[in-house]
């Protein structure tokens, strides 16, 4: 069958999940058709974005305002597009901000059964505004759930949903760090410290300051400490000062790099998870403005926001987050992590045990995810197919 099929992913790990869940669509119905919204990954995959990711890649309450005539403009943008292209499935995939508005302004093609409407990645209702599954159960036919513990949240609320794992575990990331070491010049036993700031404009305005006087700690007590980052744009300057110049890596070294490291500061989020894949003892912190965090803290209802911790049920990750993230505790959290083989034995026990409950039965999760896409579209697809039929 022919398949038109739109995507729109709003962040990074959103166009990591867009991108295998393509590759798995094209091997099972080589024909499909792809127009959307993506990143760097979506697009080597066969995408031609609409317009650049990081024009809708916003986080934070208040940290989003500034950007809101700019996203305004691409919604409307987006809405027209698809309206233009008459895909028989739209997927939408994290981002709930954007996409949210997006599904709203589908529900006339939607109930009139031109397009099937559904979702990729569930919103942590399980841990704060857990009134949102309702509200997601009244936009869509189908939602496409990672983790194992929540299709129950959203088929209570008569919500179609499906746990097909999280793409995560697909990943080997079997890197060569000593590889690594020789091309950068690095000793073969020199301490090597990974940090991930992040991607995003405000998560880099946030975290480099920090990280810089965590380095300058960290350097007092490991004195040949050397210090690399996954790169973003731009970055180089705002490096050059640092008490210890990183190393700054493109994705295509990142496997060599977690292989090369000791141990990782990380922010919150995807990152962390493919870290725990790589086997690499982290330290995981993230900082918002004051505001966007009281009234996250109103919301919140779980105590962890690393996944491996949230699997488990218990602490096995430090987590540093907003006014316990200062340069004296990340250093420390670091330090001890370095210096205690015990810790990081634990954390990596947690981490495979908490990789194992992510993996569906008998498929890949991009497998499971593009079946499931494919099961819920086969009806839009017959039905034009035949209208087709009709009027020739």
């Amino acid at each position: 069958m022919s398949i038109t099929c739109y995507l729109i992913a709003g962040e990074s790990s959103g166009d990591i999940l867009g991108a295998r869940l393509m590759e798995a669509l094209r091997c099972k119905e080589p024909s499909i058709q792809f127009y959307g919204v993506g990143g760097e990954r979506m697009n080597e995959a066969g995408l031609v974005s609409l317009f650049p990711i990081h024009d809708i890649a916003v986080m934070g309450f208040v940290e989003i305002i500034p950007g809101l005539p700019r996203i305004f403009k691409r919604l409307k943008q987006t809405i027209a597009d698809i309206r233009d292209k008459k895909p028989d499935v739209l997927i939408t995939i994290d981002a709930p901000g954007f996409n949210r508005r997006i599904a709203e302004a589908m529900q006339p093609e939607r109930r009139q059964g031109k397009m099937k409407l559904l979702h990729y990645v569930a919103p942590s209702v399980w841990a704060y505004r857990p009134e949102r599954a309702k509200r997601l159960a009244g936009l869509y036919d189908m939602l496409l759930a990672l983790l194992p513990f929540e299709p129950d949240y959203f088929e209570r609320e008569g919500l179609s949903t499906k746990f097909v794992g999280h793409p995560v575990v697909e990943d080997t990331l079997q890197g060569n760090g000593a590889a690594f070491r020789r091309r950068h010049e690095l000793g073969e036993t020199q301490p090597l410290l990974c940090l991930l700031p992040g991607s995003r404009r405000g998560e880099l305005k946030r975290h480099m300051p920090l990280f810089a006087k965590t380095v300058a700690l960290l350097k007092q007590q490991i004195p040949d400490l050397a210090v690399a980052m996954l790169a973003a744009p731009g970055m180089a300057p705002d490096v050059k000062n640092w008490p210890v110049r990183p190393i700054l890596v493109s994705r295509r070294e990142k496997a060599d790099l977690f292989d090369a490291c000791n141990v990782a500061l990380a922010k919150s989020g995807t990152v962390t998870m493919e870290l725990a894949v790589a086997r690499l003892p982290m330290v995981v912190t993230y900082k918002v403005s004051s505001t966007s965090a009281r009234m996250m803290r109103k919301m919140m209802k779980m105590p962890w926001v690393n996944l491996v911790n949230i699997l488990l049920k218990q602490s096995i990750i430090p987590e540093k987050i907003q006014e316990d993230a200062t340069p004296e505790t990340l250093a420390q959290a670091v330090l001890t992590l370095w210096n205690d083989k015990d810790a990081q034995q634990a954390q990596l026990q947690g981490m495979q045990q908490a990789l194992g409950m992510l993996m569906p039965e008998g498929a890949t999760p991009s497998e499971a995810a593009a079946d499931a896409v494919l099961a819920k579209v086969a009806p839009v697809v017959d039905v034009k197919h035949r209208a087709r039929a009709v009027t020739r």
